[in-house]
């Protein structure tokens, strides 16, 4: 009988949702990268993913960090649950997020894992995307630096004794 460790499944279920995210299907994205993120186990050198994403959005919206969660949880719990009182429609815009989430907490959680060609694929997708940012951070970082250098060089210097 064959056996699939742990982190076979979860490189199953992100490969998975990368995938289904690259063909549309938005909902099984979620549900499979939600399942990866899930499936890992925790490493207490480090935050998850989800706890640094959490924080941040705490910070930025004013609110406590449950509320946060619930907030970057809900089109997963959407998906996942059918009580209580939910929108009709959901943003499939998010489901980059529920990929990103569980591809930063892999990366984390088997830093010796070899990338498989799914996570390559949205790895460059990322990288384009997002390329203007890092472009501009960039420029703003050696800006910078060199003011800083620019001061530095310009400050009186102490007396040598």
């Amino acid at each position: 009988m064959p056996i699939l460790s742990r982190q076979e499944a979860v490189t199953e279920l992100l490969d998975g949702a990368i995938s289904a995210w690259f063909d549309g299907r938005h909902a099984c994205a979620i549900t499979l990268a939600g399942a990866a993120e899930g499936a890992m186990p925790r490493t207490r050198e480090l935050p998850s993913a989800f706890e640094m994403l959490r924080h941040m959005v705490a910070l930025t919206c004013e609110c406590t960090e449950e509320q946060a969660g619930t907030m970057l949880n809900a089109n997963r719990n959407w998906l996942k649950h059918s009580d209580g009182i939910k929108p009709n429609e959901i943003d499939t815009e998010y489901a980059w997020v529920m990929i990103l989430r569980a591809y930063a907490q892999y990366l984390v959680t088997y830093e010796d894992a070899e990338q498989t060609a799914e996570m390559r694929r949205f790895q460059e997708w990322f990288k384009d995307q997002f390329a203007p940012v890092r472009d501009l951070l960039q420029r703003f970082f050696a800006v910078i630096q060199a003011f800083g250098k620019a001061v530095t060089e310009t400050w009186p210097r102490p007396p040598t004794a």
